[in-house]
């Protein structure tokens, strides 16, 4: 039996899964997109355990980059 899985949940990374008590880095990258809009160039996460951050870096409509934190417990943007 072949199993072939496509579209966004295909292939999930680690660093794609939930962090212990929130949200993935997906839905951190699709929180950020609706509140500041503009494109993410690039997601990381950073830390370990319950200190889990993640990096997002957008790039606006009008050529600003942000580079914002996201508390995945919290859903906190800084």
């Amino acid at each position: 039996t072949l199993l072939l899985a496509v579209g966004p949940c295909a292939g999930v990374a680690a660093n794609d899964r939930p962090s212990r008590s929130g949200m993935s880095m997906d839905q951190a990258v699709a929180m950020v997109e609706s509140r500041y809009g503009g494109r993410v160039v690039k997601a990381e996460r950073k830390g370990e355990g319950e200190r889990v951050t993640y990096r997002i870096r957008v790039l606006t409509e009008d050529g600003r980059v942000l580079d914002l934190r996201v508390d995945p417990a919290s859903g906190r943007v800084r």
